[in-house]
């Protein structure tokens, strides 16, 4: 990282100036990586809930199910990897809040439960809503789980 006082002559006083420009590069470098990532995650979903088949009559809402609980596989991948210091700040930022940022679909998740509820449809919003939560939260422990087991490898 560059360090103001490295760069500019203490004669000049503007230390403070330049380490708050840096600070602002590097936050601004941290933003476009996520947003990089962000557009992967989100054309990887469109294209998610293009390929799977929806199903006709509205029922149970696979694609973003699926969608979720493949994220959050992928998450605990990319959390333990973090964690470990395996993969850079940089990679985890790209991955964890970029692609599957862009990638999970919660606000789909409300959006169809809260549309099953309206339709009446309680015990399949109930079973959404308690499935996608539990398998999800499962999902999130196995990725960090295989990821472990191929770092001790």
């Amino acid at each position: 990282m560059l360090r103001a006082s490295e760069h500019v002559p203490a004669f000049l006083g503007l230390q403070g100036e330049c380490q708050a420009i840096i600070r602002c590069m590097e936050l601004w470098k941290s933003a476009a990586i996520v947003g990089v990532g962000g557009f992967f995650g989100s054309t990887f979903r469109f294209l998610a809930g293009q390929i799977i088949p929806a199903n006709p009559n509205g029922g149970f809402p696979i694609a973003t199910f699926l969608v979720n609980v493949v994220g959050s596989f992928a998450i605990g991948i990319v959390i333990s990897l973090a964690i470990g210091q395996t993969i850079s700040p940089n990679w985890r930022l790209f991955l964890a809040v970029g692609v599957l940022g862009g990638f999970t679909t919660y606000s789909a998740f409300a959006v169809e439960t809260v549309k099953m509820i309206n339709d009446k449809a309680f015990f399949q919003a109930g079973a959404y809503f308690l499935g996608t939560g539990i398998v999800a939260i499962l999902a999130c422990f196995l990725g960090m789980a295989v990821s472990q087991s191929f770092l001790r490898n």
